[in-house]
């Protein structure tokens, strides 16, 4: 998908990743259980840890924050939701996350009434 958003939207530069770790902590986290409690229990968290990781932990050379925007879309939509957002919406929301200016609860309580 990254490399996909990089050929259509460009400039872009090397196309691949940056931080493998992190991406497969974030997908790990995504379905891992911590005492028999599910740490992410719904899909608008899961779809916002891996969001956040992407957008927060720079995972790949180039394209987080689109790569970040479309895992959102994707990973709700395959699961039967819609995030309900204006394109500069979800975008600062995203930006927020890269620049640390917003937590992954602060993420989340974002996404969460945008979600239907």
């Amino acid at each position: 998908m990254n490399q996909r958003l990089i050929a259509r939207y460009g400039p872009g530069g090397f196309t691949g990743l940056q931080n493998p770790d992190r991406l497969r902590y974030a997908l790990g986290a995504t379905k891992d259980s911590i005492f028999d409690h599910d740490q992410y229990p719904t899909v608008e968290d899961k779809a916002c840890r891996l969001a956040y990781a992407i957008a927060k932990h720079h995972v790949f050379t180039d394209g987080n924050k689109r790569t970040a925007n479309e895992v959102l879309y994707l990973m709700l939509e395959l699961n039967g939701k819609t995030l309900v957002a204006h394109d500069n919406d979800i975008k600062e929301a995203i930006e927020r996350v890269a620049d640390c200016r917003a937590d992954y609860e602060g993420f989340v309580e974002w996404a969460r009434p945008r979600v239907l």
